[in-house]
């Protein structure tokens, strides 16, 4: 699957980088790792 960026560009889904992004969302909320975000991960 390809996703197109903001500029353009066509680069391959990544997947990590979604996750990364939601992890970081809850370290901004709970200034923690949850129990619930890691096991979700």
């Amino acid at each position: 699957m390809e996703i197109i960026k903001r500029d353009g560009r066509k680069v391959a889904f990544n997947r990590d980088k979604i996750e990364r992004a939601i992890l970081k969302a809850f370290l901004s909320v709970d200034n923690d790792w949850s129990d619930y975000a890691v096991t979700k991960a």
